[in-house]
């Protein structure tokens, strides 16, 4: 009696209209534009959504690393607005919109700086969150880009633009003693490289691919002409960004275990493939390439601490660089490369690529191996060779008999 009138007094609640609606999907985007005009994510901004009317209170979710959030609602009329504006270079962000959610139908809401609120952002203004730019996680969506993959004939590495005319830096180690390399910018371009300097003292290679190629790529600053360089200190946490065999893109932290003049150690726990990526103060600044632990290195730091070539040992490879730029005849052409599958083939898109392959590429049609028959197919072929050699056998055994009864000496016995 008692689980009937909960139900009872359940349907009364809830209309039957709205308990039996299906849930749509609202994505959303939230991103600014930087003093270059370059489209900028902006990650971990949190946002408060509510119902028109107000029935609940507010729901808040995040944004991810790439600026997007999704979330799930039923059909209504919703308000999203900032939880506290974001501060971007020198001006605070906030968005308050209005969004129609309809029944089976996904929406999308894009928040950018035509429809936001934007003012000065001063001292006085407590409820404004840290800069954009000090947030760590804002690295990975400004610099990712820049960040390439790194082919060889026996190995893949990342590298990163410090150029506009092409140049890529990444470890020497990472890239060994590699004479030709091909740059991966993105899942649809590849492109051979010159390999213009090989430093295995600094740990240092500087690579050269189009001009054209790379004019769509922001190059990462290393402040090579700058006297002040980016300080390290022992435990400050910094960041790399690599391009790993598996996976996207990525960013890892770690923290400084040593400092010396030619070296900084960090515990950074690369994925393969990754070594080559710049490193990063958590503040933006450069302070030099992820690189790979030598057999010395492996044994002062058994625990697997990463190497980090400093930015000053990589400029002077890349002033050597230049000068050879200078003198070249041709910049590399630029023409595109296969790449490699975004998905490796499955086992059955294998076997359906082989059924509706035109003709055969069967160099051998009579060997069953190396068909596609069915197994009965193959027992029967199997059976009529068999059957063939049999009776080919046979005929050599009567003709045998008969020659050696034709023979002299067998009619003299």
């Amino acid at each position: 009696m008692l689980r009937s009138l909960v139900f009872a007094t359940l349907f009364l609640v809830v209309p039957p209209a709205v308990a039996g609606q299906a849930l749509s999907v609202l994505h959303i985007k939230v991103v600014l534009v930087d003093a270059e005009r370059k489209a900028t994510p902006v990650p971990h901004h949190a946002l408060l959504i509510s119902d028109n009317p107000t029935t609940a209170a507010p729901r808040r979710i995040v944004t991810a690393l790439d600026g997007t959030a999704d979330v799930r609602l039923r059909p209504g009329n919703y308000t999203v607005e900032s939880d506290r504006p974001v501060a971007f270079q020198g001006k605070g962000y906030q968005w308050t919109q209005t969004v129609d959610i309809a029944s089976g139908r996904d929406a999308v809401l894009e928040l950018t700086i035509d429809n936001a609120e934007i003012e000065a952002v001063t001292a006085a203004s407590p409820t404004t969150a840290l800069p954009l730019e000090a947030d760590p996680s804002f690295l990975l969506p400004q610099w990712q880009d820049s960040v390439v993959a790194l082919w060889t004939s026996t190995a893949h590495a990342s590298g990163f633009v410090v150029d506009a005319k092409g140049l890529i830096a990444t470890s020497q180690r990472a890239v060994g003693v590699a004479t030709s390399v091909e740059v991966q910018l993105t899942a649809s371009v590849k492109v051979a490289a010159v390999v213009l300097a090989s430093d295995p003292v600094r740990d240092v290679a500087v690579l050269w691919i189009g001009p054209k190629v790379a004019a769509s790529v922001r190059p990462v600053p290393l402040g090579c002409g700058q006297a002040a360089k980016v300080p390290v200190a022992d435990r400050q946490e910094l960041f790399t960004i690599g391009a790993p065999l598996r996976g996207p893109k990525d960013m890892t932290s770690g923290s400084v275990s040593r400092v010396d003049p030619h070296t900084i150690m960090a515990d950074f726990r690369l994925a393969t493939g990754s070594a080559g990526g710049p490193v990063f103060t958590a503040a933006g600044g450069v302070v030099g390439i992820a690189s790979t632990a030598d057999e010395k290195e492996k044994n002062e730091h058994p625990r697997g601490d990463t190497p980090v070539v400093p930015v000053a040992d990589a400029c002077e490879v890349l002033a050597s660089a230049e000068k050879k730029m200078m003198t070249a005849a041709a910049p590399p052409s630029g023409t595109l490369l296969p790449v490699e599958p975004v998905r490796p083939w499955t086992e059955e898109a294998l076997k359906d690529a082989v059924q509706r392959r035109a003709g055969s590429l069967n160099p051998l049609p009579s060997c069953p191996h190396r068909t596609s028959m069915s197994p009965s197919s193959r027992r029967s072929w199997f059976t009529a060779r068999s059957t063939r050699r049999s009776r080919r056998a046979a005929a050599s055994r009567a003709a045998a008999r008969a020659r050696r009864t034709r023979s002299p000496r067998s009619r003299a016995r």
